[in-house]
């Protein structure tokens, strides 16, 4: 009996090393923002939002990022704080309609991210691809970025533009002409084992 147990312990402890240290290489969000950019000609708008929560998985090279639409509030320097409150609440609810569409994710997938040694300070560009759904629509986009290991913490920089067209987001023409179509996103955050 006791050699049993004992090949049953030798089956089982390799398989809780290895998921031990599957877990180790999964890294969570522990502070971080979005920001979107709408420009103009003549000015440009942005909101900025610190409702973003995701993972990164060095191993399997996983990627995930989720945001809380009603967390987005504009900032835009050269506005009154009664302004940009304004726009906040107009991209909200009806632009966005947050009620019906409460967040915006990316669920992708980075082959470069499983090359990232946690064991040295550097900097490596990072390739994704995968699917944003927002405002009640997934399309498959490709997003280019950084990550940078620096004193033991993993540091995500990312930009890229999507058209609000392509989700469905409701832009009102009066305002539309005076925009470029694309929106530029704005991804940085720090990430914790």
């Amino acid at each position: 009996m006791r050699q049993i147990n004992r090949f049953i312990l030798l089956l089982i402890l390799p398989l809780g090393i290895g998921a031990g240290l599957y877990a180790q290489q999964v890294y969570t969000l522990q502070s971080g923002t979005a920001k979107f950019n709408v420009i103009a000609p003549a000015s440009e708008l942005t909101a900025s939002n610190d409702s973003l929560i995701g993972s990164l998985n060095i191993g399997t090279g996983a990627i995930s990022f989720k945001v809380f639409v009603a967390g987005f509030h504009f900032v835009t320097p050269y506005m009154p704080e009664m302004m940009n409150a304004s726009a906040s609440r107009r991209f909200q609810t009806y632009y966005f309609d947050s009620k019906t569409y409460p967040e915006a994710t990316f669920q992708g997938y980075s082959e470069a991210l499983k090359t990232v040694d946690l064991s040295q300070n550097k900097q490596y560009v990072i390739n994704s691809s995968g699917i944003m759904t927002m405002h009640g629509i997934s399309k498959e986009i490709s997003v280019s970025g950084s990550i940078e290991v620096k004193g033991g913490k993993v540091y995500v920089h990312s930009e890229f533009n999507i058209d609000p067209r392509d989700y469905k987001v409701r832009i009102p023409e009066s305002i539309n002409r005076f925009y470029m179509k694309e929106v530029k996103i704005t991804i940085d955050a720090q990430m914790k084992k």
